[in-house]
């Protein structure tokens, strides 16, 4: 009860600001949603963090590779948020941070219950590939960040 007391009291002042960009897309559950572009790649951030132990043991991908990945997801967030709210870069460290984190702890948990079952390697696939997905759907949204 105080992990979603302290959830939803954080997420309070991180919630959509109105010049936040945001997507479309299809969740885990399989329900339409629409988040801010920070905001989903701040949670993959997190979710990342939490899957590198598993990549060795799983064979999906190297601990490099998803470590590779969560920074470029982590960029991306912070660049999103300093431009959609012209905001410093320490403050857009701040939120996305606590997002990030927030994420962090629910894949642990998740990983947990995931690992228990046997299940660890589909939790793995599933999570990366939706943060892939993003990715693609960002570089096709917004093809000048990733020119030089």
């Amino acid at each position: 009860m105080k992990r979603v007391l302290f959830a939803l009291v954080f997420l309070l002042p991180c919630g959509a600001f109105a010049d936040d960009r945001s997507h479309q897309f299809i969740d885990l559950q399989g329900e339409a949603r629409t988040d801010s572009w920070w905001s989903s790649f701040a949670e993959c951030v997190g979710r990342a963090k939490s899957l590198v132990p598993f990549a060795s043991v799983i064979g999906h991908a190297t601990p490099e590779v998803i470590e590779e990945r969560a920074n470029m997801f982590w960029i991306i967030s912070v660049s999103r948020l300093t431009r959609d709210r012209d905001v410093s870069q320490d403050e857009a460290i701040r939120i996305a941070g606590g997002q990030a984190q927030l994420a962090y702890q629910w894949q642990q948990d998740s990983n947990l219950v995931y690992t228990a079952a046997s299940k660890m390697d589909w939790e793995f696939d599933r999570q990366i590939t939706l943060c892939e997905s993003h990715l693609r759907d960002y570089a096709a949204a917004f093809p000048e960040d990733f020119q030089q």
